[in-house]
């Protein structure tokens, strides 16, 4: 959340954002509106997924995904034995 609030290429973004979901545009407050607010959340996941220099990996590279996914989301706890099957559940909607 933080570097997207900072990240020259997001924040005035993510600012705009913000005043369109009536949230303020402070990461506490925005990390406490992505639970509620979808639209909140998509458009932030769009705006960090922005924010990485590298390219979106092509769909069906699990291992190129996972990495982005550590890379860009930097969760507190991955689930590696997880994403696999996450994985392609995903991409099943997106590519069928």
């Amino acid at each position: 959340m933080w570097g997207v609030s900072l990240h020259a290429a997001s924040k005035d973004h993510l600012a705009a954002l913000c005043k369109a979901r009536s949230v303020a545009c402070d990461p506490d407050a925005i990390y406490a509106a992505l639970e509620y607010d979808d639209v909140l959340a998509a458009g932030v996941a769009r705006l960090l997924l922005w924010t990485d220099p590298r390219a979106l990996p092509p769909i069906g590279d699990v291992d190129a995904a996972w990495a982005l996914y550590l890379r860009t989301w930097r969760p507190g706890k991955p689930h590696p034995n997880t994403w696999p099957d996450l994985y392609r559940q995903a991409a099943a909607q997106v590519h069928p």
